[in-house]
C-alpha cells in the first residue's frame, strides 16, 4: 500500500519557482506505479489522472477528464465512497482502506484506497490513490484455501505428524499425537529434545542416530522403534521421513510421519508363533509334507521326507518332481493327478511307487490339495503322504494267505464231496441190510408164534381138561 505524501502538497504550495515545483510534482504524479485521480472537491468531476489509472481502469484520458468516479461507476458499493468522504472531511486523510472497484471491462478488483485533500491555489482537490491488490487478494485466498486443506488433512490424519526445524526444534505437530502416546501438542512443542524423551530406552541410542540424520537432511522409511505413552504403557510405531525445502532451495527442516503398528505387532507376534508351530508339528510329523510350485518343481519337504527318501532337501530342491522320484511308467498317471489338484481338484489315497535314493522302492499314499495365495490364485500343490510299504506288504501277505486257504478250502471241499458220496453209497447199503434184517427178523418172530402155537397151546388145552393135584394147583 502507497500512502499520498505530504511533499506532494508541500511541492505545489512550497515557495520555491512554480514550475520547477509543478515539474517535480508532474514527474511524480505520472511515474507513480499506481492509478492517481485528482478531482474537485465540490462536484466530486475528476482533473487529472496518471498514465497508470489509464491503463489500470482501461477508460482513455477523454473518457475521465470530467467526469465524476460515480458517473464512471468505478465504485462497486457507493456506500464506501460516503464513509470514506466522511472520514476524509473528520481527518483529512484517509490511508490504506479496502474497498472494491469497476474497470471499464466490468471486471471487479480489489483495492487500497487512499486519499488526503490537496490545496492548489485557492482551490481544493482531492488526490486520490488507488494500489490494486487483487492478486494479493487471490494469492491470500489461495493460502488461506491451502492452509484449510492443510488443516483438514493434517489435524484429521490418522497418522502422528511431525515438522521439524533445521536446528531440529519442533515446528509443529498435529492433534492426532494425543491419540498416539497422550500428550498434547502444547506439550510436545514444549518437550526439550523432541522426541527422544519419547522413545523406549531400548530404541534410543538407534533412533537418537536417526534424528540426527533427518536434521541433517537424509530419508528414512519404515523405521520401527517403541515409544512411552504419557500413561507409562508402549507401543510400537513405525515411522517414516524426508527433508523439506523452499522454494529457493533453503533446508526448511525435515518431515516426519509416525504410524501405529501395535496391533499389527500383535499379529505378527501371533503369525509368529502359528508359524513356528506349523513348522515343529510339520518338522515332527512322522508323514511327509511336500510342496511343488505350478511346474511340478520341488520347493520344500519336511526332514521326514529325507529320512524316508535319503535325499536332503538341498539336494533335489527345485528340480521337477516326476523325472527325480517316479519310475517311467508311473511318470504320466501321477502327473495327471497333480495337474487335477492344479485345477482344485483334491486328491485323497493316491497310491504311487516312488525312487528312493539308494534304489529302493517305497509305495507312498498321496493326500494333495491346491495351495493358494491371498487373492485366491492357484500358487503350487501341497502333498501329504504316508509310507505304505509295510502295508502294502502285509496286504500283499494276506492276499496271498487268503488265495493259498482258498484253494485248500476248495481242495478239501473236493475231497468232502468225494467221501460225502461214499458215504452216502455205504448209508444206502446199511439201510438195505438193516432193512433185510428187519425182514428176517419178523419171519423169525412168526415161526416162533407158529411153534409155540403149535407146541403150547394145545398142552395148555390138556391141563385145562385134566384135574390138577394140588402141588400144581399151587404153580398155576
Amino acid at each position: 500500500m502507497k500512502e499520498c505524501k505530504p511533499s506532494m502538497t508541500d511541492h505545489v504550495n512550497s515557495e520555491e519557482n512554480p514550475s520547477v515545483s509543478e515539474k517535480k510534482f508532474s514527474y511524480i504524479f505520472q511515474m507513480t506505479p499506481d492509478p492517481i485521480a485528482i478531482s474537485e472537491m465540490n462536484t466530486g468531476k475528476i482533473i487529472d489522472i496518471n498514465q497508470a489509472y489509464i491503463d489500470w481502469t482501461g477508460y482513455s484520458r477523454e473518457e475521465v477528464i470530467g467526469k465524476s468516479a460515480l458517473e464512471l461507476r468505478i465504485w462497486i458499493h457507493p456506500e464506501d465512497r460516503r464513509k470514506i468522504f466522511d472520514a476524509l472531511k473528520k481527518n483529512g486523510d484517509i490511508n490504506g482502506t479496502e474497498v472494491m472497484m469497476r474497470l471499464k471491462s466490468g471486471q471487479i478488483r480489489n483495492v487500497v484506497f487512499s486519499a488526503r485533500f490537496l490545496e492548489m491555489g485557492q482551490e481544493r482537490y482531492l488526490l486520490s490513490l488507488i494500489h490494486d491488490i487483487s492478486e494479493r487478494k487471490q494469492m491470500e485466498l489461495a493460502l488461506r484455501e491451502s492452509e484449510r486443506r492443510f488443516r483438514a488433512i493434517s489435524d484429521y490424519t490418522p497418522d502422528w505428524e511431525n515438522w521439524v526445524g533445521p536446528d531440529g526444534k519442533l515446528l509443529w505437530v498435529n492433534p492426532s499425537v494425543f491419540k498416539f502416546i497422550g500428550y498434547t501438542v502444547e506439550e510436545c512443542l514444549q518437550m526439550d529434545h523432541y522426541p527422544i524423551p519419547l522413545i523406549d530406552e531400548a530404541d534410543q541410542a538407534r533412533m537418537q542416530g536417526n534424528f540426527l540424520d533427518a536434521v541433517r537432511g537424509s530419508s528414512g522409511n519404515n523405521v520401527e522403534c517403541r515409544v512411552v505413552c504419557k500413561n507409562g504403557c508402549r507401543k510400537w510405531i513405525i515411522v517414516s521421513w524426508q527433508p523439506m525445502y523452499d522454494e529457493n532451495g533453503k533446508p526448511m527442516g525435515h518431515r516426519a510421519s509416525v504410524r501405529d503398528i501395535s496391533e499389527r505387532k500383535k499379529l505378527e507376534e501371533l503369525l509368529r508363533r502359528e508359524k513356528y508351530f506349523a513348522e515343529s508339528l510339520i518338522e515332527t510329523a512322522q508323514v511327509i509334507v511336500l510342496v511343488l510350485d505350478t511346474c511340478g518343481r520341488i520347493v520344500t519337504f519336511n526332514r521326514y521326507m529325507e529320512k524316508i527318501s535319503g535325499y536332503r532337501l538341498e539336494e533335489v530342491q527345485e528340480k521337477e518332481w516326476f523325472s527325480t522320484f517316479l519310475a517311467e511308467p508311473y511318470q504320466k498317471p501321477v502327473r495327471d493327478v497333480f495337474n487335477n489338484a492344479l485345477k482344485d481338484i483334491r486328491t485323497d489315497g493316491y497310491v504311487n511307487p516312488v525312487v528312493l535314493k539308494n534304489g529302493k522302492i517305497a509305495d507312498i499314499e498321496w493326500f494333495s490339495k491346491a495351495l493358494k495365495d491371498e487373492q485366491g490364485q492357484i500358487m503350487g500343490v501341497l502333498s501329504v503322504g504316508q509310507d505304505v510299504t509295510d502295508r502294502r506288504r502285509s496286504e500283499e501277505a494276506q492276499k496271498r494267505a487268503h488265495d493259498e486257504l482258498e484253494a485248500r478250502v476248495c481242495e478239501r471241499t473236493e475231497e468232502l464231496a468225494v467221501e460225502s458220496l461214499r458215504l452216502q453209497e455205504s448209508n444206502t447199503a446199511l439201510k438195505v441190510l438193516l432193512q433185510h434184517r428187519e425182514e428176517d427178523q419178523q419171519e423169525m418172530e412168526k415161526k416162533v408164534l407158529a411153534n409155540i402155537r403149535k407146541l403150547v397151546i394145545p398142552y395148555v388145552e390138556k391141563l385145562r381138561i385134566t384135574s390138577l393135584t394140588p402141588v400144581q394147583m399151587g404153580y398155576a
